[in-house]
């Protein structure tokens, strides 16, 4: 843990970011999910960095997606984190294997959809797993998933690991939402966090949902989140999930 977290240092900017009530920079958003990973004693838990995740969102070429994502194997990973960025605002965008979905959560509700599909665009093929349990990376289709069911409450009781070659749907998630326009970063770590929590301990009998009100509270999120992550940034110690 101490290892992977010494090399994670954050910038003075990004230290004075957290000082001030400032939009969050992609350096914090990569901090914060290092230390997520350090934490989370999974082998099939994966963090992008936003760089990668921007540019997986911006890239047209498949060729260049498949030199991009297999060194991370992401069919080998049953729950992945990444996040969502139009260069004004974060979300959290989620695929949960078991579930055969990308999950999109946004603390402005309908802000990032077009980039978070976009996204979900050129990931879709690239978490199916192959009968040979590699990825299959097909092509991306100039086609937009137009799946707008009512918002799922996602449980950790739903049905079991998908056949390897069903492509997966996109689903905008009931999330917690903002009350000002900078906290959104805070928003994707805290949800991040809380997901974490949910799947290092989905094996108790009361462990149904993804997260509590409770755990991703805006009146919490926005009061305390940000003094959290600057005191994480100057500690020497790592707190582990329970």
């Amino acid at each position: 843990i101490f290892s992977v977290m010494e090399v994670a240092k954050l910038s003075k900017s990004a230290l004075d970011i957290l000082d001030s009530p400032c939009f969050l920079s992609d350096e914090i958003i990569g901090f914060y999910f290092t230390y997520l990973t350090s934490i989370t004693d999974s082998d099939d838990v994966l963090f992008i960095d936003p760089s990668v995740s921007d540019f997986l969102a911006n890239v047209d070429d498949v060729d260049v997606v498949k030199a991009s994502v297999e060194p991370l194997e992401f069919g080998t990973k049953n729950l992945i984190f990444f996040s969502v960025n139009d260069s004004e605002h974060w979300s959290l965008l989620v695929y949960d294997r078991k579930l055969n979905m990308f999950l999109h959560h946004d603390s402005k509700e309908g802000s990032n959809d077009m980039q978070a599909r976009k996204l979900f665009e050129t990931l879709k093929d690239c978490v199916v797993r192959s009968a040979n349990g590699k990825q299959n990376i097909k092509p991306k289709k100039n086609k937009n998933n137009n799946n707008r069911s009512s918002k799922p409450s996602v449980t950790s009781s739903k049905l079991s690991a998908p056949s390897v070659s069903t492509p997966p749907s996109f689903e905008e998630c009931t999330t917690p939402q903002q009350t000002n326009g900078y906290d959104c970063g805070l928003f994707v770590l805290a949800i991040a966090r809380a997901i974490c929590e949910w799947h290092c301990s989905k094996k108790k009998p009361n462990a149904k949902y993804w997260f509590k009100e409770k755990q991703v509270n805006p009146s919490i999120v926005e009061s305390s989140m940000r003094s959290d992550l600057l005191k994480l940034a100057t500690a020497n110690g790592i707190k582990a999930l329970n």
